[in-house]
């Protein structure tokens, strides 16, 4: 009896759509797959994966091997696609700490441990030559923005930025963009106020543990680099091998989660990356990240067609942690800045592109 009412009740159309819908439910619920993180050791793409086409990503390794590199990663879906290189090599990453700062600022804005509209005057910001009472209004969301409008000379900038550093007090704060060490550096300084505690410790506590980044050393992969008679606050460069500067590619990946745990709030993850300003390479710029605009790339401008949500951690002569959500994919390229040569983002955009080109549809 019961068993011919509920066979009479699936035969109405609101029994039929109820029945889809469950069906539905436990299909999506089995279908739902599980992402991976690595342990210790990652998993590998594996070789004859139909998504990939092996002989282009072998022409994409025969083009690196010209450039100047020391190691190239690439992660599809958090595994092992292709390596080559001294992916163990420590090797220094320089204005890639950027990103990094970025990143550790997450959630300690969150916490309201940082408060992004403190003015530098109220945190107490001053430095060699003093600063005037509207350079002070600058905001710590400007400092992330590089429009902070203070064109103090700054510690560990190139000659290149120097010259390139527009006059003193010439723009307001938040008024324009310029890609400003000084603004870097102070950041680093809010950091370690606000927190009582060494950058390399907080970022390893922050992100190098939650990630397993097992070999990240604070002692000796960090150094404040000191030009006390340009200006009070140092640069922090990172010294971190490309496995480790890949987990950290897959955390911004994932969202900011790691298994089951939210090391950078999503919503932080998606504000410092999206774009708050016009780059001087033609991309974008967000909160120390480079974005790209539209099909304007982070690595080689219009001169490569990488998809639009490209985003990159870019560091001098050569060293990039790339992003591309769209692709499930991250790309880390190091130079090899032992022999004093450089790679040109535009060739490591090229490199990029050949990579994603072997992608199949």
């Amino acid at each position: 009896m019961i068993l011919s009412l509920f066979f009479q009740f699936f035969k109405k159309p609101f029994g039929i759509l109820l029945l889809s819908l469950m069906a539905f439910s436990c299909q999506s619920k089995h279908s739902k797959t599980k992402l991976y993180y690595p342990d210790a050791t990652w998993e590998k793409v594996k070789e004859d994966s139909p998504t990939w086409d092996a002989q282009k990503l072998d022409a994409a390794r025969a083009y690196s091997s010209n450039l100047n590199e020391a190691s190239v990663l690439i992660l599809y879906k958090g595994k092992i696609l292709r390596a080559w290189g001294d992916i163990d090599r420590k090797i220094p990453l320089h204005s890639v700490r950027k990103s990094f700062m970025s990143a550790m600022y997450g959630p300690l804005v969150k916490e309201g441990i940082i408060d992004t509209t403190a003015t530098i005057e109220e945190l107490g910001i001053d430095d060699i030559d003093s600063l005037s009472t509207t350079e002070k209004k600058a905001t710590v969301r400007m400092l992330l923005q590089a429009r902070s409008g203070i064109y103090h000379p700054a510690a560990f900038e190139t000659k290149g930025m120097a010259a390139s550093r527009p006059k003193r007090h010439s723009h307001a704060p938040g008024t324009y963009w310029y890609y400003n060490n000084w603004d870097f550096n102070v950041i680093g300084e809010i950091f370690k106020e606000k927190t009582g505690e060494d950058i390399f410790e907080g970022f390893k506590r922050i992100i190098g543990d939650p990630i397993g980044m097992e070999d990240f050393n604070p002692e000796t992969d960090g150094r404040y680099a000191y030009d006390l008679d340009k200006s009070k606050y140092p640069g922090y460069p990172f010294k971190m091998s490309a496995k480790n500067a890949a987990r950290f590619g897959l955390l911004m990946l994932r969202n900011g989660q790691w298994k089951d745990q939210q090391i950078i709030p999503e919503s932080w993850v998606k504000e410092s990356t999206k774009i708050h300003s016009k780059g001087n390479s033609g991309g974008g710029y967000g909160l120390m990240w480079r974005v790209a605009v539209g099909p304007v790339s982070p690595l080689g401008g219009n001169k490569v067609h990488h998809p639009q949500d490209t985003y990159t951690a870019r560091g001098y002569k050569g060293h990039v942690i790339t992003i591309i959500p769209s692709q499930d994919l991250v790309f880390v390229y190091n130079n090899n800045d032992a022999n004093g040569g450089t790679t040109s983002y535009l060739d490591i955009g090229k490199l990029l592109e050949m990579i994603l080109d072997a992608k199949q549809n």
